[in-house]
C-alpha cells in the first residue's frame, strides 16, 4: 500500500539531523543556485507532494570541486566531486557524492546553459531539471513507491506463457574493456511527458551519468545513439520487451540494424508502461548480435536500483514481489 511506503517521521528526523552540515562547512562551497526560492509549483508526476526549489543555476559551478544543494525544506548539503569524475567538451558530467553520507551521489550533467541532475542521499532522491519558466527545478521524487524489476527468459518469459525470473551474470564480466556501449531509444509518450522538463533525452543522458557514479568501479556507460521509435505503450512492460526484440531482429534480418546498434552491448527502450520499472533480457536466440536489452519505465531513470539491474544484480525484493504477482499494475 502506498501509505505505507513513506518513510516515518522519526526516521526523517534522525535522517536530517545526520546530515545537517554545519554552517561554517557549507560557507566556501558555491552554490548551485545563484538564486532561488521555495515554491508550490507543478512537479513531474514521479515527484513527492510539497514545495519545491525554483531558481536560477550558475553552470560555473561545475567546474568547481564542492557545490552547496539548497533543498526543498531548507536544509542544505555539500557535494563533493569524485577523482574519477569525467566530462567532456560537449556535455560535462559532474560526478561526486555528499560529504559525510556513505552511500550518496551526485550526478549533474550540463546540457546546453542548463543543468539536468540526480542526488540520491540517505534514503532520498531528488531530480534537478530545467522548468518551463527558463529556471531550475529542484524536487524531491517519490521512489519508495516504484514497481519492481524483472529479468525474463528470451525462451519462455516473453511470449506471455511461463514468464519466469532469472539471475544473469554480471555485466562487467562481459565488457573487460571498461566501456559499455550504449543505444537508447523513447517513444513519443515518453517525449511529450517530460516535454516541460528538460525533455526525455537530457533525462536519459544525466541518469546514464548518474549510473557512472553510483558505481565508479564497473564499467562506464557510453551513449552511442539516441533517438524517437515509433512505440504505443499499452501499459506492459513485458509487450515493450517483446516490441523491441522484435524490431531488432527484423532490422537485423534485413542487414538494415538502425545506426549505432550493431556493437551495442545494451539497448534501452524508454516507455511509459508503467507496470514494472524495468524488463532485462537477451536479443533473440539466432541473432549475430547478442546485447542486453532493458525495457524501461521513464519515471524509474532515476531510481537508485537501476545500477543494480542492469548491472546484472536483481534485488530480491524485486524478485519476489514479481513473482508474488506478475500481473500487479502500478500507476504513476
Amino acid at each position: 500500500m502506498r501509505a505505507s511506503c513513506r518513510p516515518g517521521r522519526l526516521w526523517w528526523i534522525a535522517w536530517a539531523i545526520a546530515t545537517a552540515v554545519p554552517a561554517w562547512a557549507a560557507d566556501d562551497a558555491p552554490s548551485l543556485f545563484a538564486s532561488s526560492e521555495v515554491r508550490t509549483v507543478e512537479v513531474p508526476s514521479n515527484g513527492t507532494p510539497g514545495p519545491a526549489r525554483l531558481g536560477r543555476i550558475d553552470v560555473g559551478v561545475l567546474l568547481m570541486d564542492r557545490i552547496r544543494l539548497d533543498l526543498p525544506d531548507g536544509r542544505y548539503l555539500v557535494a563533493r566531486r569524485a577523482a574519477t569524475a569525467a566530462s567532456d567538451s560537449v556535455h560535462p558530467v559532474w560526478s561526486g557524492s555528499i560529504d559525510g553520507v556513505a552511500g550518496s551521489a551526485v550526478s549533474l550533467t550540463r546540457q546546453r546553459d542548463t543543468v539536468v541532475g540526480v542526488v540520491y542521499v540517505g534514503r532520498e532522491t531528488y531530480e534537478i531539471v530545467p522548468f518551463w519558466t527558463g529556471e531550475v527545478l529542484l524536487y524531491g521524487v517519490g521512489s519508495e513507491c516504484r514497481p519492481p524489476y524483472a529479468d525474463l527468459t528470451a525462451s519462455r518469459g516473453l511470449d506471455g506463457t511461463g514468464a519466469r525470473l532469472t539471475k544473469r551474470g554480471s555485466t562487467a564480466d562481459r565488457h573487460a574493456a571498461g566501456i559499455r556501449r550504449v543505444v537508447a531509444y523513447y517513444t513519443p509518450a515518453s517525449r511529450v511527458r517530460w516535454s516541460d522538463y528538460g525533455g526525455i533525452e537530457a533525462r536519459i543522458e544525466a541518469a546514464l551519468a548518474a549510473l557512472n557514479a553510483q558505481a565508479p568501479n564497473d564499467p562506464r556507460w557510453q551513449l552511442d545513439r539516441l533517438r524517437e521509435v515509433d512505440y504505443a505503450e499499452n501499459g506492459d512492460a513485458r509487450a515493450a520487451m517483446r516490441w523491441l526484440q522484435h524490431y531488432l531482429a527484423e532490422a537485423g534480418a534485413e542487414s538494415s540494424a538502425p545506426s549505432g546498434t550493431a556493437d551495442a552491448g545494451a539497448v534501452l527502450l524508454i516507455t511509459e508502461d508503467n507496470n514494472l520499472c524495468g524488463v532485462a533480457a537477451r536479443t533473440d536466440a539466432g541473432q549475430a548480435r547478442d546485447a542486453e536489452l532493458h525495457a524501461i519505465y521513464s519515471s524509474c531513470l532515476t531510481d537508485p536500483s537501476l545500477a543494480a539491474q542492469l548491472n546484472g544484480h536483481n534485488s530480491r525484493a524485486g524478485r519476489d514481489a514479481l513473482a508474488e504477482d506478475p500481473s500487479v499494475r502500478w500507476t504513476r
